[in-house]
């Protein structure tokens, strides 16, 4: 994805080794285990895509946690050092040590023994199905991995066979996922199996087939939201003026919803504008559309303000220290934000400006393009 985005959460827990960790609109399950071999300077970490990292207290390697997880996203367990660093496997993944699927009342119970470059396939997990099945899914790929890797090794190690075996293994590895989806297509293990298999997918429309497939209240899982954006930004540069008008309402500072099409038929031009309080190339392109709201506000000319903040405080300080006159609008959940997906934002700042009806005429005009632009539109 061409996206790089930076999430950064600290949140610190202390207490017992009986927690109750909170979260919204949740499920709540319990996940207990026996470790084994754990070193003194690492700790067990709960997270999900909107928690971050949250300790899990331990004796002697024994724990259990009743946690309220989102019933959208995966619960991941992982190894950290106490210290708070977070030691990367291969360059890129920390030390996995389980994937818990939120189902209510259920107990995952994990068990095994602490390896320096461990992952899931070194644990097992009982008592959650939908927990238990993607363990099972997962060691059975590790098994193919192993497989392949030790044939190829055995073999003349060209090229040629490396591309062999490499493709077998992932028609066999994607064949494996397939059926994992099959049975469950209607749960947030089928989403999971559907993220990887869209990774595998070699072409736009087999993730378009793929990502169809999602129940529609799966589609603020991060995952699945990530890549309906990066769906519809490949739509979007295909054929810009094609693209139909979205329909968009979001609650300003007030909690009032506002319509980017109502706002459209009611201008001549409306800039539909992505920003957040904490993208400095955002603010510095605000003296270009102060500048250009002074000019054409009074001719049909309106800017519709998307933030991509997660904190209602912080986007309410931005908007006053930077006097931003227009409308301004953000459902306060960052780069899930829906208006993202709809347009196909992957970056910030990025803009559209749209006609009265809702029709793309330019993106991403930054600077003195936006008042060339407008000088060209209203002098016809």
């Amino acid at each position: 994805m061409k996206r790089i985005l930076l999430f950064i959460a600290a949140l610190i827990f202390y207490g017992s080794a009986w927690a109750q960790i909170q979260a919204p609109n949740s499920v709540t399950m319990t996940i207990s285990g026996n470790l084994a071999d754990i070193p003194g300077d690492v700790e067990l970490v709960y997270s999900d895509y909107h928690t971050w990292f949250i300790p899990i207290p331990m004796d002697g390697g024994r724990f259990s946690v009743s946690i309220e997880c989102n019933p959208i996203e995966v619960v991941r367990i992982n190894f950290r050092k106490k210290d708070g660093v977070m030691p990367l496997k291969d360059g890129y993944t920390y030390y996995g040590v389980a994937l818990i699927f939120p189902e209510e009342g259920c107990e995952a119970v994990i068990e095994g023994a602490y390896k320096e470059k461990g992952d899931e396939s070194d644990y097992t997990v009982s008592g959650a199905p939908m927990s238990e099945r993607y363990c099972l899914l997962n060691l059975t790929k590790e098994t193919l991995e192993k497989e392949a890797e030790k044939e190829f090794l055995a073999g003349s190690q060209d090229k040629e066979s490396f591309e062999a075996i490499k493709k077998r293994l992932m028609d066999e590895t994607t064949a494996l996922y397939k059926d994992c989806l099959s049975d469950n297509a209607d749960n947030l293990l089928g989403v999971e199996c559907i993220n990887y298999l869209v990774s595998a997918a070699g072409s736009l429309d087999e993730k378009r087939t793929l990502i169809a497939q999602v129940p529609e209240r799966f589609w603020q899982n991060h995952m699945i939201s990530f890549i309906r954006t990066e769906l519809r930004s490949a739509e979007m540069e295909k054929d810009l003026t094609a693209v139909r008008p979205a329909t968009v309402n979001q609650p300003d500072a007030q909690g009032v919803a506002v319509s980017l099409l109502e706002t459209c038929s009611a201008n001549k031009y409306t800039l539909l504008d992505f920003w957040a309080s904490w993208c400095a190339p955002c603010i510095a392109e605000f003296p270009a559309l102060t500048e250009a709201y002074a000019l054409y506000s009074e001719k049909g000319f309106e800017i519709y303000a998307v933030s991509l903040d997660s904190d209602k405080t912080k986007w309410e300080a931005a908007m006053a220290r930077y006097n931003t006159p227009w409308i301004n609008v953000g459902d306060m959940q960052g780069w899930l934000n829906t208006a993202c997906v709809e347009y196909g934002v992957t970056m910030i700042p990025d803009n559209f400006l749209l006609d009265s009806e809702g029709n793309v005429l330019a993106r991403g005009l930054r600077g003195d393009e936006l008042a060339k632009k407008l000088e060209e539109l209203f002098s016809r």
